[in-house]
């Protein structure tokens, strides 16, 4: 793996432990759209220029939302993954509002372990 791709993977997992928490202490889920736009601004300004603008209209399968989860699969058990119906739900990517371009939607959380009992 390249030391790009470390990074990256390091910057979502900040994201990722960065989630509301809400009554809890467990960060909850996010969207690769969600993550994206909460990377560093030159993360995700590369990712764009790299794959493309995300979302409905991109004119691309695969765009930088989809660079972000093809990301976290890599992370495999670390990760807890969710789909939810996207139809009708936008979310802000660097300032742009944005569709799924597909009607299900990733939801990613750092996966939580249980406390080992000694």
């Amino acid at each position: 793996m390249a030391a790009r791709d470390n990074e990256l993977l390091d910057e979502i997992r900040a994201v990722l432990a960065n989630a509301a928490k809400g009554k809890g202490p467990v960060p909850q889920f996010l969207t690769s759209f969600q993550i994206l736009n909460r990377l560093p601004a030159t993360t995700r300004e590369w990712l764009i220029t790299e794959y493309g603008r995300p979302g409905e209209g991109a004119k691309a399968h695969f765009a930088a939302a989809s660079a972000i989860a093809a990301s976290l699969k890599k992370l495999g058990g670390e990760v807890d993954v969710m789909y939810f119906d996207a139809r009708g739900v936008s979310f802000d990517v660097g300032g742009e509002q944005v569709r799924s371009g597909y009607p299900l939607c990733g939801l990613y959380r750092l996966r939580q372990t249980e406390p080992e009992i000694t």
